[in-house]
Protein backbone atom coordinates (compact mmCIF):
# COMPACT_ATOMS: atom_id res chain seq x y z
CA UNK A 1 0.00 0.00 0.00
CA UNK A 2 1.39 3.46 -1.06
CA UNK A 3 2.25 6.02 1.53
CA UNK A 4 0.42 9.06 1.82
CA UNK A 5 2.71 12.37 2.96
CA UNK A 6 1.23 15.47 4.17
CA UNK A 7 3.19 18.35 4.58
CA UNK A 8 2.41 20.20 8.29
CA UNK A 9 3.87 24.12 9.36
CA UNK A 10 1.74 24.21 12.56
CA UNK A 11 -0.16 21.92 15.06
CA UNK A 12 -3.35 23.05 13.34
CA UNK A 13 -1.89 21.77 9.66
CA UNK A 14 -0.54 18.58 11.92
CA UNK A 15 -4.48 17.89 12.71
CA UNK A 16 -5.74 18.41 9.89
CA UNK A 17 -3.62 16.18 7.84
CA UNK A 18 -4.36 13.34 10.51
CA UNK A 19 -8.38 13.61 10.08
CA UNK A 20 -7.71 13.96 6.37
CA UNK A 21 -6.17 10.22 6.32
CA UNK A 22 -2.49 10.65 5.98
CA UNK A 23 -0.03 8.08 6.54
CA UNK A 24 2.74 10.18 7.84
CA UNK A 25 3.73 14.40 7.90
CA UNK A 26 6.97 16.22 7.29
CA UNK A 27 7.76 19.11 8.97
CA UNK A 28 10.85 21.59 9.90
CA UNK A 29 11.40 23.45 12.67
CA UNK A 30 13.02 26.91 12.93
CA UNK A 31 16.30 25.87 11.43
CA UNK A 32 17.41 24.80 8.74
CA UNK A 33 14.60 23.54 6.28
CA UNK A 34 13.74 25.22 3.35
CA UNK A 35 10.97 26.59 4.64
CA UNK A 36 12.32 28.94 7.12
CA UNK A 37 11.82 32.14 5.13
CA UNK A 38 8.37 32.28 4.72
CA UNK A 39 6.46 29.24 6.12
CA UNK A 40 5.36 28.64 9.33
CA UNK A 41 7.42 25.79 11.29
CA UNK A 42 7.29 24.27 14.57
CA UNK A 43 9.94 24.69 17.67
CA UNK A 44 13.13 22.18 18.71
CA UNK A 45 10.80 21.78 21.98
CA UNK A 46 7.53 20.79 20.07
CA UNK A 47 9.03 17.36 18.88
CA UNK A 48 7.75 15.19 22.07
CA UNK A 49 4.23 17.00 21.57
CA UNK A 50 4.44 16.09 17.49
CA UNK A 51 5.75 12.65 18.01
CA UNK A 52 2.92 12.04 20.67
CA UNK A 53 0.29 13.20 18.43
CA UNK A 54 1.43 11.17 15.82
CA UNK A 55 1.99 7.92 17.85
CA UNK A 56 -1.53 8.17 19.05
CA UNK A 57 -3.04 8.43 15.65
CA UNK A 58 -0.83 5.21 14.27
CA UNK A 59 1.00 8.26 11.80
CA UNK A 60 4.92 8.64 10.87
CA UNK A 61 7.15 11.75 11.64
CA UNK A 62 9.69 12.59 9.62
CA UNK A 63 11.27 16.20 10.37
CA UNK A 64 12.94 18.31 7.13
CA UNK A 65 16.59 19.59 7.23
CA UNK A 66 17.20 19.84 3.63
CA UNK A 67 18.91 23.08 3.96
CA UNK A 68 23.00 23.63 3.04
CA UNK A 69 24.91 23.52 6.58
CA UNK A 70 28.28 25.62 7.04
CA UNK A 71 31.26 24.56 9.43
CA UNK A 72 30.40 26.96 12.39
CA UNK A 73 26.49 25.38 12.03
CA UNK A 74 27.70 21.96 12.87
CA UNK A 75 26.96 22.28 16.60
CA UNK A 76 23.43 22.97 16.36
CA UNK A 77 22.84 19.95 14.08
CA UNK A 78 24.21 17.54 16.70
CA UNK A 79 22.03 19.79 19.34
CA UNK A 80 18.63 19.10 17.15
CA UNK A 81 19.87 15.45 15.72
CA UNK A 82 20.26 14.63 19.50
CA UNK A 83 16.50 15.63 20.22
CA UNK A 84 15.32 14.03 16.99
CA UNK A 85 16.98 10.64 18.41
CA UNK A 86 15.64 10.94 22.16
CA UNK A 87 12.17 11.61 21.28
CA UNK A 88 12.37 9.15 17.69
CA UNK A 89 10.93 11.08 14.94
CA UNK A 90 10.84 8.50 12.54
CA UNK A 91 13.44 9.52 10.03
CA UNK A 92 15.61 12.81 9.22
CA UNK A 93 15.07 14.31 5.63
CA UNK A 94 18.25 15.68 4.63
CA UNK A 95 20.52 16.17 1.76
CA UNK A 96 23.76 17.91 2.97
CA UNK A 97 26.20 15.14 4.04
CA UNK A 98 26.90 16.70 7.51
CA UNK A 99 23.39 16.16 8.21
CA UNK A 100 23.11 12.57 6.35
CA UNK A 101 26.53 11.33 8.20
CA UNK A 102 25.28 12.91 11.65
CA UNK A 103 22.11 11.43 11.25
CA UNK A 104 23.39 8.37 11.12
CA UNK A 105 26.00 7.66 13.63
CA UNK A 106 22.79 8.19 15.80
CA UNK A 107 20.94 5.31 13.91
CA UNK A 108 18.46 7.57 12.71
CA UNK A 109 16.42 6.69 9.49
CA UNK A 110 17.53 9.43 6.72
CA UNK A 111 15.60 10.04 3.58
CA UNK A 112 17.60 11.88 0.63
CA UNK A 113 16.02 15.14 -0.24
CA UNK A 114 14.85 15.58 -3.82
CA UNK A 115 17.81 18.51 -3.79
CA UNK A 116 20.17 15.84 -4.52
CA UNK A 117 18.54 14.96 -7.85
CA UNK A 118 18.81 11.48 -7.57
CA UNK A 119 17.78 10.37 -10.80
CA UNK A 120 19.05 7.41 -11.78
CA UNK A 121 20.08 3.58 -10.33
CA UNK A 122 23.73 4.25 -10.13
CA UNK A 123 22.56 7.37 -7.44
CA UNK A 124 20.50 5.55 -5.65
CA UNK A 125 23.37 2.75 -5.31
CA UNK A 126 25.34 5.65 -3.91
CA UNK A 127 22.60 7.20 -1.22
CA UNK A 128 21.62 3.73 -0.15
CA UNK A 129 24.44 3.30 2.03
CA UNK A 130 23.32 5.88 3.63
CA UNK A 131 19.35 6.47 3.36
CA UNK A 132 16.52 3.99 3.75
CA UNK A 133 14.29 6.05 1.32
CA UNK A 134 15.34 8.17 -1.98
CA UNK A 135 13.08 11.47 -2.57
CA UNK A 136 13.38 10.99 -7.04
CA UNK A 137 14.62 14.16 -9.12
CA UNK A 138 11.38 16.11 -10.21
CA UNK A 139 12.70 15.52 -13.64
CA UNK A 140 11.88 12.37 -14.06
CA UNK A 141 9.08 10.58 -16.27
CA UNK A 142 6.91 7.97 -15.36
CA UNK A 143 8.52 5.15 -17.16
CA UNK A 144 12.15 6.52 -16.20
CA UNK A 145 10.78 6.01 -12.34
CA UNK A 146 9.00 2.28 -13.25
CA UNK A 147 13.14 1.26 -14.81
CA UNK A 148 14.68 2.64 -11.44
CA UNK A 149 12.03 0.85 -9.16
CA UNK A 150 12.09 -2.98 -11.40
CA UNK A 151 16.17 -2.28 -10.74
CA UNK A 152 15.77 -2.16 -7.13
CA UNK A 153 13.76 -5.40 -6.74
CA UNK A 154 16.31 -6.76 -9.54
CA UNK A 155 19.30 -5.97 -7.77
CA UNK A 156 17.63 -6.50 -4.24
CA UNK A 157 18.98 -2.85 -3.18
CA UNK A 158 18.22 -2.48 0.56
CA UNK A 159 18.59 0.65 2.32
CA UNK A 160 21.02 1.22 5.51
CA UNK A 161 18.43 0.13 8.13
CA UNK A 162 18.68 -3.63 5.77
CA UNK A 163 15.31 -3.27 4.01
CA UNK A 164 14.22 -2.80 0.63
CA UNK A 165 15.25 0.86 -0.81
CA UNK A 166 12.35 2.87 -1.09
CA UNK A 167 11.43 5.64 -3.35
CA UNK A 168 9.32 8.88 -2.66
CA UNK A 169 7.80 10.93 -5.14
CA UNK A 170 5.79 14.53 -5.20
CA UNK A 171 2.06 14.13 -6.40
CA UNK A 172 0.67 17.33 -5.71
CA UNK A 173 1.83 20.87 -5.19
CA UNK A 174 3.94 23.89 -6.12
CA UNK A 175 6.59 23.30 -8.93
CA UNK A 176 10.00 25.49 -8.91
CA UNK A 177 11.43 26.58 -12.26
CA UNK A 178 14.78 25.02 -10.72
CA UNK A 179 12.27 21.71 -10.20
CA UNK A 180 14.56 20.31 -7.68
CA UNK A 181 15.02 23.30 -5.87
CA UNK A 182 18.59 24.48 -6.02
CA UNK A 183 17.74 28.28 -7.57
CA UNK A 184 20.28 31.05 -7.82
CA UNK A 185 17.57 33.83 -8.25
CA UNK A 186 16.58 34.80 -5.05
CA UNK A 187 20.24 34.83 -3.95
CA UNK A 188 21.28 36.82 -6.91
CA UNK A 189 18.72 39.35 -7.04
CA UNK A 190 17.78 39.68 -3.33
CA UNK A 191 20.96 37.79 -1.42
CA UNK A 192 17.97 35.94 0.12
CA UNK A 193 18.98 32.69 -0.84
CA UNK A 194 17.17 29.29 -1.82
CA UNK A 195 19.32 26.74 -0.58
CA UNK A 196 18.89 28.55 3.02
CA UNK A 197 15.32 28.67 2.99
CA UNK A 198 14.92 32.37 2.34
CA UNK A 199 13.60 31.83 -1.21
CA UNK A 200 11.10 35.56 -2.17
CA UNK A 201 10.17 33.44 -5.07
CA UNK A 202 11.45 36.15 -7.64
CA UNK A 203 10.15 33.68 -10.41
CA UNK A 204 6.86 34.26 -9.86
CA UNK A 205 6.66 37.83 -11.08
CA UNK A 206 5.65 39.25 -14.40
CA UNK A 207 8.39 39.44 -16.65
CA UNK A 208 9.27 41.35 -20.37
CA UNK A 209 11.66 39.90 -22.49
CA UNK A 210 13.40 42.17 -24.42
CA UNK A 211 16.34 41.70 -27.29
CA UNK A 212 19.37 43.38 -26.13
CA UNK A 213 20.68 44.25 -29.35
CA UNK A 214 18.27 46.45 -30.58
CA UNK A 215 15.91 46.84 -27.30
CA UNK A 216 12.56 44.95 -29.28
CA UNK A 217 10.39 43.56 -27.06
CA UNK A 218 9.35 40.21 -28.00
CA UNK A 219 5.85 39.55 -27.90
CA UNK A 220 4.99 36.04 -25.92
CA UNK A 221 1.33 34.22 -24.87
CA UNK A 222 2.29 34.63 -21.26
CA UNK A 223 4.72 37.30 -19.58
CA UNK A 224 4.85 34.62 -16.23
CA UNK A 225 7.52 32.89 -18.19
CA UNK A 226 9.44 31.58 -14.85
CA UNK A 227 5.99 30.62 -12.92
CA UNK A 228 5.35 26.78 -13.37
CA UNK A 229 1.59 25.65 -12.57
CA UNK A 230 1.18 23.43 -9.53
CA UNK A 231 1.55 19.84 -9.91
CA UNK A 232 -1.43 18.02 -9.52
CA UNK A 233 -1.79 13.84 -10.17
CA UNK A 234 -5.76 13.36 -9.61
CA UNK A 235 -5.77 12.73 -13.54
CA UNK A 236 -2.94 9.63 -13.69
CA UNK A 237 -2.70 8.63 -9.78
CA UNK A 238 -3.52 4.97 -11.07
CA UNK A 239 -0.17 5.34 -13.46
CA UNK A 240 1.62 6.22 -10.08
CA UNK A 241 0.46 3.60 -7.79
CA UNK A 242 1.25 1.15 -11.17
CA UNK A 243 4.58 2.66 -11.01
CA UNK A 244 5.20 1.19 -7.42
CA UNK A 245 6.41 4.35 -5.97
CA UNK A 246 6.39 4.06 -2.06
CA UNK A 247 5.15 7.12 -1.04
CA UNK A 248 3.37 9.81 -2.49
CA UNK A 249 4.24 13.49 -1.13
CA UNK A 250 2.09 16.55 -0.94
CA UNK A 251 3.87 19.60 -1.46
CA UNK A 252 2.99 22.56 1.27
CA UNK A 253 4.72 23.02 4.38
CA UNK A 254 3.77 26.49 3.96
CA UNK A 255 0.12 26.25 3.26
CA UNK A 256 -3.32 26.72 5.55
CA UNK A 257 -4.68 23.90 7.46
CA UNK A 258 -7.90 24.73 4.32
CA UNK A 259 -5.43 23.21 1.99
CA UNK A 260 -3.60 20.37 3.71
CA UNK A 261 -7.46 19.17 4.72
CA UNK A 262 -8.61 19.67 1.54
CA UNK A 263 -5.62 18.14 -0.75
CA UNK A 264 -4.90 15.39 2.02
CA UNK A 265 -8.52 14.28 2.09
CA UNK A 266 -8.78 13.73 -2.23
CA UNK A 267 -5.49 12.05 -2.62
CA UNK A 268 -6.72 9.44 0.60
CA UNK A 269 -9.62 9.10 -1.39
CA UNK A 270 -8.40 8.33 -4.97
CA UNK A 271 -5.58 6.38 -3.68
CA UNK A 272 -8.00 3.64 -1.66
CA UNK A 273 -10.45 3.54 -4.52
CA UNK A 274 -7.07 2.68 -6.88
CA UNK A 275 -5.56 0.15 -4.50
CA UNK A 276 -8.71 -1.66 -3.81
CA UNK A 277 -9.25 -2.13 -7.55
CA UNK A 278 -5.99 -3.35 -8.20
CA UNK A 279 -6.15 -5.66 -5.25
CA UNK A 280 -9.28 -7.08 -6.85
CA UNK A 281 -8.68 -6.88 -10.56
CA UNK A 282 -9.26 -10.64 -10.89
CA UNK A 283 -12.76 -10.31 -10.22
CA UNK A 284 -15.17 -10.54 -13.68
CA UNK A 285 -16.00 -6.70 -13.94
CA UNK A 286 -19.46 -7.33 -14.57
CA UNK A 287 -20.40 -9.16 -11.69
CA UNK A 288 -22.49 -6.98 -8.56
CA UNK A 289 -19.77 -8.77 -6.15
CA UNK A 290 -17.11 -6.78 -7.61
CA UNK A 291 -17.16 -3.65 -5.57
CA UNK A 292 -13.59 -2.61 -5.84
CA UNK A 293 -14.80 -2.49 -10.10
CA UNK A 294 -17.42 -0.36 -9.57
CA UNK A 295 -15.25 2.37 -7.23
CA UNK A 296 -12.14 2.59 -9.88
CA UNK A 297 -14.77 2.77 -12.92
CA UNK A 298 -17.05 5.30 -10.38
CA UNK A 299 -13.53 7.13 -9.82
CA UNK A 300 -12.50 7.09 -13.86
CA UNK A 301 -16.18 8.99 -14.84
CA UNK A 302 -16.95 11.22 -11.72
CA UNK A 303 -15.05 10.84 -8.73
CA UNK A 304 -12.02 12.15 -10.80
CA UNK A 305 -13.81 15.43 -11.32
CA UNK A 306 -14.74 15.81 -8.37
CA UNK A 307 -11.57 15.40 -6.82
CA UNK A 308 -9.84 17.78 -8.94
CA UNK A 309 -12.67 20.22 -8.32
CA UNK A 310 -12.00 20.29 -5.23
CA UNK A 311 -8.21 21.04 -5.04
CA UNK A 312 -9.39 23.60 -6.99
CA UNK A 313 -10.61 25.48 -4.15
CA UNK A 314 -7.35 25.72 -2.44
CA UNK A 315 -4.33 28.05 -3.34
CA UNK A 316 -3.16 27.02 -6.96
CA UNK A 317 -1.44 28.60 -9.88
CA UNK A 318 -3.03 26.24 -12.38
CA UNK A 319 -2.73 22.51 -12.82
CA UNK A 320 -0.19 19.90 -14.62
CA UNK A 321 1.16 16.67 -14.29
CA UNK A 322 4.71 17.58 -14.08
CA UNK A 323 6.86 15.68 -16.07
CA UNK A 324 5.61 12.01 -15.05
CA UNK A 325 3.84 12.04 -18.76
CA UNK A 326 7.18 13.43 -20.28
CA UNK A 327 8.36 17.16 -20.76
CA UNK A 328 5.41 19.72 -20.15
CA UNK A 329 5.28 22.35 -22.82
CA UNK A 330 3.61 25.73 -22.06
CA UNK A 331 2.83 24.55 -18.46
CA UNK A 332 2.91 28.42 -17.55
CA UNK A 333 0.70 29.83 -15.00
CA UNK A 334 -0.77 33.34 -16.49
CA UNK A 335 -0.88 35.59 -13.32
CA UNK A 336 0.36 35.75 -9.76
CA UNK A 337 -0.96 34.51 -7.01
CA UNK A 338 -3.80 31.90 -6.29
CA UNK A 339 -6.44 30.66 -8.79
CA UNK A 340 -8.44 29.11 -6.29
CA UNK A 341 -12.57 28.90 -6.90
CA UNK A 342 -13.20 29.57 -3.41
CA UNK A 343 -12.01 32.13 -0.55
CA UNK A 344 -12.10 32.06 3.09
CA UNK A 345 -12.78 35.13 4.81
CA UNK A 346 -12.44 36.19 8.35
CA UNK A 347 -15.82 35.69 10.24
CA UNK A 348 -14.97 35.51 14.00
CA UNK A 349 -13.57 32.61 17.12
CA UNK A 350 -15.37 30.04 19.27
CA UNK A 351 -15.78 31.40 22.73
CA UNK A 352 -18.12 28.38 24.24
CA UNK A 353 -18.60 24.64 22.89
CA UNK A 354 -21.70 22.76 24.23
CA UNK A 355 -20.74 19.22 23.43
CA UNK A 356 -24.01 17.85 24.29
CA UNK A 357 -25.66 19.79 21.74
CA UNK A 358 -22.88 20.03 19.65
CA UNK A 359 -23.30 23.68 19.01
CA UNK A 360 -20.50 26.32 19.47
CA UNK A 361 -21.22 30.01 20.56
CA UNK A 362 -19.20 32.41 17.88
CA UNK A 363 -18.18 35.87 18.48
CA UNK A 364 -18.69 37.80 14.88
CA UNK A 365 -15.21 39.69 14.26
CA UNK A 366 -14.88 40.17 10.86
CA UNK A 367 -17.24 42.32 8.91
CA UNK A 368 -18.23 40.03 6.76
CA UNK A 369 -22.19 38.63 7.07
CA UNK A 370 -23.27 35.44 8.09
CA UNK A 371 -26.28 33.88 6.95
CA UNK A 372 -28.74 30.74 7.19
CA UNK A 373 -27.07 28.24 4.43
CA UNK A 374 -23.71 29.80 4.27
CA UNK A 375 -20.50 27.09 4.40
CA UNK A 376 -18.22 27.84 6.81
CA UNK A 377 -14.32 26.46 8.20
CA UNK A 378 -13.42 25.87 11.74
CA UNK A 379 -9.93 25.57 12.23
CA UNK A 380 -7.62 25.27 15.43
CA UNK A 381 -4.32 24.06 17.03
CA UNK A 382 -6.43 21.03 18.47
CA UNK A 383 -9.33 20.79 16.06
CA UNK A 384 -7.12 20.99 12.74
CA UNK A 385 -9.85 21.57 10.50
CA UNK A 386 -13.73 21.00 9.34
CA UNK A 387 -16.47 22.49 7.51
CA UNK A 388 -20.12 23.24 8.92
CA UNK A 389 -23.00 24.07 7.33
CA UNK A 390 -25.27 27.25 8.86
CA UNK A 391 -28.58 25.14 9.03
CA UNK A 392 -29.84 28.02 11.94
CA UNK A 393 -28.53 30.61 14.09
CA UNK A 394 -29.42 31.72 17.32
CA UNK A 395 -29.09 34.86 19.31
CA UNK A 396 -26.64 33.86 22.24
CA UNK A 397 -28.01 36.03 24.65
CA UNK A 398 -31.71 35.71 23.85
CA UNK A 399 -31.61 31.99 22.27
CA UNK A 400 -33.88 33.60 19.15
CA UNK A 401 -33.28 32.28 15.92
CA UNK A 402 -32.12 35.23 13.60
CA UNK A 403 -31.72 35.23 9.59
CA UNK A 404 -28.33 36.78 9.94
CA UNK A 405 -25.15 38.09 11.96
CA UNK A 406 -23.10 40.92 11.97
CA UNK A 407 -19.46 42.29 13.55
CA UNK A 408 -20.01 42.10 17.49
CA UNK A 409 -22.86 39.84 17.29
CA UNK A 410 -22.21 36.53 19.47
CA UNK A 411 -24.23 33.55 18.11
CA UNK A 412 -24.90 29.86 18.08
CA UNK A 413 -24.58 27.36 15.77
CA UNK A 414 -24.69 23.53 15.68
CA UNK A 415 -21.28 22.28 14.23
CA UNK A 416 -20.45 19.35 12.54
CA UNK A 417 -17.70 18.30 14.88
CA UNK A 418 -16.03 19.71 18.01
CA UNK A 419 -15.04 22.88 18.39
CA UNK A 420 -12.70 24.33 21.37
CA UNK A 421 -12.26 27.88 22.75
CA UNK A 422 -10.50 30.41 20.19
CA UNK A 423 -11.20 28.49 17.31
CA UNK A 424 -10.90 30.41 14.36
CA UNK A 425 -13.80 30.77 11.96
CA UNK A 426 -13.55 31.90 8.33
CA UNK A 427 -16.76 31.92 6.04
CA UNK A 428 -16.59 30.32 2.28
CA UNK A 429 -16.98 31.91 -0.72
CA UNK A 430 -17.20 31.19 -4.04
CA UNK A 431 -14.94 33.04 -6.81
CA UNK A 432 -16.15 32.99 -10.45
Amino acid sequence: MVELMSPCGSFETLNAAIKAGCDSIYFGIKQFNLRVGRAKNFELSDLPKIKGICTKNKVKCYITMNSIVYDNELGMIDNILDEVKTYKIDAVIAGDWAVILKARKRGISVHVTTQQSCSNFEALKLFSAYADRIVLARELSLEQIKNIKQNIIKENLKGASGKLLEIEAFCHGAMCISISGRCFLSQFIHNCSANRGQCLQTCRREYIVRDAEEGHELKLSNSYILSPKDLCTLEIIDKLIDAKIDVFKIEGRGRNADYVYTVTNAYRRAIDVVSKFNKSDKFNLNTNQNNAAKNIKYYGDKLKKELIESVKKVYNRGFSPGFYMGIPLNEWSNAYGSKATEQKRVLGRVTNYFSKQKVAEILIEGKEILNKGDDMVITGPTTGYYRTKVDKILNAATNKAINSAHQGDRITIKVAGKARKNDQIYMIKQIR
